[in-house]
């Protein structure tokens, strides 16, 4: 009784917001983009027009400003995007996202991705593949490495388009994740740089698998940095990050089973 309740007061829920106000709202539509995607009006154009698009298979989305100047990173690709209400036209001189049914559209900005996204390091990688810039925000995952990628129970969000073998995770040397952030430094002057793992099964979560890179960014930059990883066993690993250099520290926690979390 009490879960048809929750599901019955979910649907009164989502029915209180209209399409029209997630469109009008910048916030609402950042966060009903980043679930359901959006597709490109006209694929031809945009293939001819927007050259860094063959990086978006390491990017993974588009980057757009949304009225107000919030940033967007906004998947348009796969099955996710096709399935989608939402659409980026391109209208005169202004790109525009619409939504199915709906006459009006807001006005974006469409941010292209830097040139150097295509310069490769000394051992063939691509600079987009080390590191990904989004406005002033540096993400980098500096190994393929998660539990789950090999028995399809990945996240449905997950980033490793092409899992690495079993019991060799595609570790990003350290030379060359220096060698990327000092070009992204020269351009600009990132806030943070952010780094990210997997789930892996050590009791630290992935801490010290990071601490290498936290101490290269700190002695070779003046930035903050923060890190994703899976909560340790203790706390004692969170006081260690800290003292290694981490300024910000998040917590990935994904529901793998509704009945399990019932």
């Amino acid at each position: 009784m009490g879960k048809k309740a929750d599901i019955e007061v979910k649907g009164d829920v989502d029915r209180l917001i209209s399409p029209q106000e997630i469109l009008q709202h910048s916030g609402l539509l950042r966060l009903d983009l980043t679930r359901q995607g959006l597709r490109l009006a006209d694929p031809a154009w945009a293939e001819s027009n927007l050259a860094f698009l063959k990086y978006e298979m390491f990017t993974k989305g588009l980057d757009l400003i949304l009225p107000g100047g919030l940033w967007a990173n906004v998947p348009f690709q796969g099955t996710l995007a096709e399935r989608s209400p939402y659409r980026l036209e391109k209208r005169g001189e202004s790109m525009t996202i619409q939504r199915d049914g709906l006459n009006e559209g807001v006005k974006v900005q469409l941010i292209p991705k830097p040139d150097y996204y295509g310069y490769r390091t000394e051992s063939g990688r691509l600079f987009a593949s080390i590191a990904n810039v989004h406005g002033r925000f540096v993400y980098i995952f500096p190994f393929d490495q998660c539990i789950y990628i090999h028995d399809n129970e990945a996240c449905a969000y997950c980033g490793l388009e092409t899992p690495p073998p079993i019991g060799n995770p595609d570790e990003k040397p350290l030379e060359e994740v220096l060698q990327v952030l000092k070009t992204i430094f020269r351009e600009g002057t990132p806030e943070l740089v952010y780094l990210s793992v997997g789930h892996l099964s050590d009791e630290d979560g992935g801490i010290s698998a990071l601490e290498p890179y936290v101490r290269m960014i700190k002695k070779n930059f003046d930035t903050l940095v923060g890190v994703e990883v899976m909560a340790p066993y203790a706390l004692s690993w969170v006081v260690r990050a800290y003292a290694m250099g981490v300024d910000a520290i998040c917590f990935s926690m994904g529901v793998y089973s509704r009945e399990a979390f019932a």
